[in-house]
C-alpha cells in the first residue's frame, strides 16, 4: 500500500492517507446520486419481478428453487453497491424497499381472476414462503455487515489511518 503525505506510518501526528482512500475522493452531484439511486431502485424492483416468476419453476415434476439463490445474491449485493455511492445504511436500504413493493404487489395481490403468484399450495408453497422472509433477511444482514465495516477511525491510529487500511 501506498501512502501520501508527511510522516511515516505509525509515528504520532502525522496524516497519513492510503493513496485512492475516500478521503481523496470528491463527493458526487446531488443529482448523480438520485439517479444512481432510482437505477438501483428499478434493478431492485426488477429482480423481484424475476424472482417471484421463478418460484414455480419446475425440471421435470420436482420442483428447482434457484430463485431463493438469486433473492440471496441480489439482495445482498445490492445494497452493497448502494453503499459504494453513499456511506449512509438507511440509503443503502432504498433498493431493499423497491423489491419488497414488487414481491408484495406481484406475489400477494390477486388479479382479477383471483390467482395470486406466490403458491399457498403444493411444492412449490415452500419456495413462496421461503422467498420474502429470506429476501428482507439478506438484505438487511448485508446492511448491517457492511455498516460495521465502514471505516471508523482507532484512538491509538494516527489521523487518517483507520481500522480497515491499517
Amino acid at each position: 500500500m501506498s501512502w501520501t503525505g508527511p510522516g511515516l506510518p505509525g509515528r504520532a501526528g502525522s496524516r497519513l492517507v492510503p493513496v485512492g482512500s475516500p478521503e481523496d475522493e470528491p463527493p458526487l452531484p446531488a443529482a448523480v446520486l438520485v439517479v444512481a439511486l432510482v437505477g438501483f431502485t428499478v434493478i431492485g424492483a426488477l429482480s423481484a419481478v424475476i424472482e417471484v416468476l421463478l418460484v414455480p419453476l419446475y425440471i421435470g415434476s420436482v420442483i428447482f428453487p434457484v430463485t431463493l439463490l438469486l433473492v440471496v445474491i441480489g439482495n445482498v449485493m445490492l445494497p452493497r453497491l448502494v453503499r459504494g455511492l453513499v456511506n449512509a445504511a438507511a440509503v443503502s436500504l432504498v433498493p431493499i424497499v423497491g423489491w419488497l413493493a414488487v414481491v408484495a404487489v406481484m406475489g400477494f395481490l390477486p388479479s382479477e381472476m383471483g390467482d395470486v403468484l406466490l403458491p399457498g399450495y403444493g411444492s412449490g408453497q415452500y419456495v413462496g414462503q421461503a422467498l420474502v422472509p429470506l429476501g428482507l433477511f439478506s438484505g438487511v444482514i448485508s446492511v448491517l455487515v457492511d455498516n460495521g465495516r465502514r471505516r471508523v477511525p482507532t484512538a491509538d491510529a494516527p489521523t487518517g489511518v483507520t481500522a480497515r487500511n491499517r
